[in-house]
This record gives C-alpha cells, sequence and structure tokens, in this order.
C-alpha cells in the first residue's frame, strides 16, 4: 500500500497549510497553553477563526460553494 499523498493531495495540503499561516489568530502560538487572557478573548478568537475557516470554504468542504464548501 501506498501512503504517500497524491500531487492533488500534496498541492490541497500545501494550500491550506499556507492559508492556516496567515488565518490563524494574531499572537496564537500553538506551543503555548494559554494564548489568551480571558475566557471572552478566547471566545471571540475562536469564533472569527471559524468565520475565516467558513469563508475559506474550508468548513464543508463537500457543500456546494453557496453553502460554504468548495
Amino acid at each position: 500500500m501506498d501512503y504517500r499523498y497524491t500531487p492533488e493531495e500534496e498541492a490541497f495540503r500545501q494550500e491550506f497549510v499556507s492559508w492556516i499561516e496567515k488565518n490563524l489568530p494574531k499572537g496564537y502560538d500553538p506551543e503555548k497553553r494559554d494564548n489568551f487572557k480571558t475566557a471572552e478573548e478566547h471566545m471571540a478568537a475562536y469564533k472569527a477563526f471559524q468565520k475565516s475557516l467558513f469563508e475559506g470554504g474550508y468548513t464543508a468542504m463537500h457543500y456546494p460553494k453557496e453553502y460554504g464548501g468548495q
């Protein structure tokens, strides 16, 4: 069995990694446990990130484009 990415999968992986690097909340560090001072800041950043995932077409990718998919 070949577990390597196909060229299409690798292109998508690179595209998504690039998108993540540009769209993570400002100041977010995946190595830190507490990136936000308050629960409210955390929730606001989470909601904003979810919205950007939706706008980027990464939340329900199998849905039609007009409903947030790709």
